[in-house]
């Protein structure tokens, strides 16, 4: 009853997410049928963002094996918003070595809509990864990916040096003069290029600046923070 409930748009949406709720740890794991209904309502461009989330939470209590496939899916939704929470939740349950199949998943050109957020989000739950002995590390897996031609791979490789170390600033050298354009968004979109600049170097007020190169990203808003 309540998967059918939460998949009916007619319900309204607190009650879908109510719904949704009250399944915490009872969606049988065994069953693909409860599986796809759970997954469809994440895939729905008609769910809100509120509806979508909860139907994350349940995907997130899938065994790997079962939530890995389902998540790459949704890298294919209209809104930029679905596969940036379905990637997230994705790096999660992956190891290091498993990145490479990540990155290809991603927009492999700056045509398609994505955020700022996405790279830089990315990049700081790959930089936490636990690393198995003898496997390389995302530091070493990424640094191809700054000058390569794939734009989602290039975003979270930079990403990964958001906050990073000072002494990492050198790896960014590369891209600083980048002038490839950022994705173009709509405001209905949510997913404008800025960041909180300081209007005086080494002061603490700040103003917001617009990035429309890699070059903005990398200069303005992901050097400034590798203070470490």
């Amino acid at each position: 009853f309540l998967l059918g409930f939460a998949g009916e748009p007619k319900n309204g949406e607190d009650r879908r997410k109510t719904a949704l709720a009250a399944l915490e740890g009872r969606v049988d794991k065994n069953s693909t049928q409860d599986l796809d209904r759970v997954f469809a309502v994440a895939k729905d461009d008609a769910s809100t963002d509120a509806i979508r989330d909860v139907a994350f939470q349940r995907l997130g209590e899938l065994p790997k094996e079962q939530l890995t496939p389902r998540l790459y899916q949704l890298f294919e939704a209209k809104k930029w918003k679905v596969r940036w929470v379905a990637a997230s939740l994705l790096l999660k349950t992956i190891a290091p070595k498993q990145l490479p199949e990540f990155l290809r998943k991603l927009p492999a050109t700056n045509t398609t809509k994505m955020g700022m957020t996405e790279g830089l989000s990315y990049g700081g739950i790959i930089a936490k990864m636990e690393v198995p002995s003898g496997e390389p590390k995302p530091h070493d897996l990424l640094l191809p990916y700054l000058t390569g031609k794939d734009f989602g791979a290039k975003m979270v490789a930079i990403g990964f040096f958001y906050e990073g170390k000072k002494a990492d600033q050198a790896a960014l050298k590369p891209v600083e003069e980048d002038k490839t354009a950022v994705p173009k968004c709509e405001k209905e979109d949510d997913c404008q290029w800025h960041c909180d600049v300081p209007k005086t170097p080494g002061g603490k007020e700040t103003e917001l600046k617009e990035v429309a190169t890699v070059s903005d990203l990398v200069r303005l808003c992901v050097l400034p923070t590798m203070t470490k």
